[in-house]
């Protein structure tokens, strides 16, 4: 197993400006829907918007397992929301500027680039709750056509 690290960094007393934060592991991909429900696997349940701050928190993962960190902003802007697909790999550290200030640095983890392309070529007839959707279009290009 490969340690995973992150601190949650604010100067607030707690995780703030969230509807929703969360991370799952991603073992496959379902088209039939999109925003937490097309990734399909199990949610760290140490990690979300009621996380400990401004302090390490660890989980054992094994390398080469892929995650979805997810946060949803309140009030609700699609361009503030935060998003990150990563795969565990030892040695490597992601260090994530948030829109409200604060930032999470995460050790254990390498970003995977994803974009749009795929979703849109591939599920142009979806629209756009899907096509816009980041965790769509992230299952599309890490799984392809399912």
């Amino acid at each position: 197993m490969s340690g995973l690290t992150w601190t949650y960094r604010t100067t607030g007393a707690n995780v703030a400006g969230f509807r929703y934060l969360w991370m799952k592991t991603v073992t496959r991909f379902d088209p039939a829907n999109h925003c937490a429900r097309c990734l399909v696997g199990a949610y760290e349940k140490s990690f979300g918007t009621r996380m400990a701050v401004n302090e390490a928190i660890s989980a054992a993962y094994p390398a080469g397992t892929v995650l979805y960190l997810c946060g949803v902003s309140a009030p609700y802007r699609w361009e503030k929301n935060f998003h990150l697909a990563a795969r565990v790999v030892p040695g490597k550290t992601i260090f994530a500027p948030l829109y409200n200030g604060d930032v999470l640095d995460i050790e254990g983890l390498e970003e995977i680039p994803f974009d749009d392309q795929a979703a849109r070529e591939q599920h142009s007839s979806l629209g756009e709750a899907f096509l816009s959707c980041r965790n769509f279009q992230f299952g599309v290009h890490h799984f392809g056509r399912s």
